[in-house]
């Protein structure tokens, strides 16, 4: 499965592919998305596979594709990629890659795959989301630094997902920085309502930034429009109300706003120095 998210820095639409790996037994589902489908994305996620579900299963069963599975062929031997083969030697793994077009072989991912379809990929298909998360598995000082440097650079919000032993410890160090930190392990709905409580919290951030926009906007404009009652009581010797009554009738006359009246005389002034 696939998802798209837009990069902040170029904002082009960038393909998300979804790594997804289920325990039979007890269901449980990991779920990585990268930007890559090459040997090293294939195999950083097989690595954060195993830390996060804390401990090695005795036999994998993957899909053919070319990062896992080098030829398999109806009859004989299937060459396993070398990488993946070393891997699974490693961990004491053994790996099995899935007969072609046999789904049934591994029904516990394809179920998972199914309800990542519908219960994420769907809910989020039409959501615009304005944050980043830095998920563990990665090094405790990496990826505090990691999510300090993305809040501080982008004006976007940030999910950081660490280990309960180090959740305290963590939202102490962050309690001054616009992170929001949840511990894993977590399930799938505490984990989409800190995406929504994220989403809500820059939404109203991005709103609250327009109102100041605006009111920032109204005061330059009546700092100009006073500078032109000013000017007209300066030059003209009128009095405050009548240089404001001046100023509307003039925008009403000619249709324009009062600051652009105020602007014509600014620029009067100007000339005149």
């Amino acid at each position: 499965p696939t998802m798209h998210f837009i990069d902040v820095d170029s904002g082009s639409k960038v393909t998300a592919y979804l790594f997804v790996a289920t325990l039979p037994y007890s269901q449980k589902i990991f779920v990585e998305a990268t930007t890559s489908m090459d040997q090293d994305a294939w195999m950083n996620c097989n690595v954060d596979m195993l830390n996060y579900f804390e401990g090695s299963p005795l036999r994998i069963i993957c899909d053919n594709c070319k990062t896992a599975v080098i030829s398999h062929p109806r009859r004989g031997e299937i060459e396993l990629n070398e990488e993946y083969l070393a891997f699974g030697e490693y961990y004491g793994i053994m790996i099995k890659a899935a007969n072609v077009r046999k789904p049934k072989e591994k029904p516990s991912v394809e179920s998972s795959v199914g309800k990542i379809a519908t219960k994420i990929i769907a809910k989020l298909r039409n959501e615009s989301f304005y944050f980043s998360i830095v998920q563990c598995p990665i090094k405790y000082e990496f990826g505090v630094k990691s999510s300090q440097e993305i809040a501080n650079t982008f004006d976007i919000g940030v999910l950081l997902l660490v280990k309960n032993d180090i959740f305290d410890q963590v939202t102490y160090r962050l309690k001054e920085d616009p992170i929001l930190v949840l511990s894993m392990p977590t399930n799938r709905q505490v984990l989409y309502q800190g995406i929504c409580l994220m989403n809500t919290l820059m939404f109203q951030k991005q709103k609250m930034e327009n109102e100041i926009r605006k009111l920032r906007k109204k005061i330059q404009d009546q700092q100009k429009i006073n500078q032109a009652k000013l000017f007209l009581i300066e030059q003209y010797h009128y009095s405050e109300e009548k240089a404001h009554h001046y100023i509307e009738k003039v925008a009403m006359d000619h249709s324009i706003t009062k600051v652009e009246v105020a602007m014509s005389l600014i620029e009067k002034v100007k000339k005149n120095e």
